[in-house]
């Protein structure tokens, strides 16, 4: 079962909406909207708080546990925005995998800024993901 089937699961067995797109009524249901907003607002910040716990302390398994989790937490609640309306994030994100290995240069070799983040290079391809938005 892909991440996305998992989130549809979740959401039907609790009844959560699922909508076809974002705003199937011509409007975005602002209320809907602002609390999954929220959820992965939160997931991201107990994220970053067992990071903060984790640096302290890297042997800890326990503290790896936990990161994990909080990890997990938060793209679980990614898939559920994407899963509540109707966005294939699986698809996506395997075109902007696509997209990301498009970065290499001419001769295979990745390019770096100061701080090691991967810069994109000549051969770059933006991923198309306008046919997933419904």
């Amino acid at each position: 079962m892909t991440l996305l089937e998992q989130a549809i699961r979740f959401r039907q067995a609790f009844n959560q909406p699922i909508n076809e797109g974002f705003a199937p009524n011509g409007f975005i249901n602002q209320r809907e909207f602002a609390m999954q907003m929220r959820l992965v607002e939160e997931e991201v910040k107990e994220l970053d708080e067992a990071a903060v716990d984790l640096l302290k302390a890297p042997n800890d398994l326990g503290l790896q546990e936990a990161f994990l989790k909080e990890l997990s937490d938060s793209i679980f609640v990614h898939y559920q925005l994407a899963a509540c309306y109707g966005l294939d994030l699986d698809t996506a994100m395997e075109r902007v995998f696509i997209s990301n290995m498009s970065k290499l240069g001419d001769d295979g070799v990745p390019i770096y800024r100061e701080d090691g983040k991967v810069l994109k290079s000549q051969n770059y391809k933006k991923p198309r993901l306008d046919d997933l938005i419904t």
